[in-house]
């Protein structure tokens, strides 16, 4: 039986240097149950810039971060009525 040998567990200066110039500090965006309309796709759009360019300042500050989804991404409503 073939095992493969662990990996070599990073030192702990190591790990100190590259994350010594991060904040200690993180964001967490969440959103709730996001029904998309395919018809309404700009509001989907406007708000995906929204967010991005929020989780994207954080890095710059050197800021941890995360997007979470709460929910299911189904649609609102029929885009096919009866």
């Amino acid at each position: 039986q073939l095992r493969a040998a662990p990996a070599a567990a990073p030192s702990l200066a190591a790990a100190e240097e590259a994350s010594s110039d991060w904040s200690d500090e993180f964001v967490v965006a969440i959103l709730g149950d996001l029904h998309l309309d395919p018809r309404k796709m700009e509001d989907y759009h406007v708000g995906r810039e929204h967010i991005k360019s929020v989780l994207e300042e954080q890095k710059k500050d050197k800021v941890g971060a995360a997007l979470v989804s709460l929910g299911d991404l189904g649609e609102s409503k029929s885009v096919r009525p009866k």
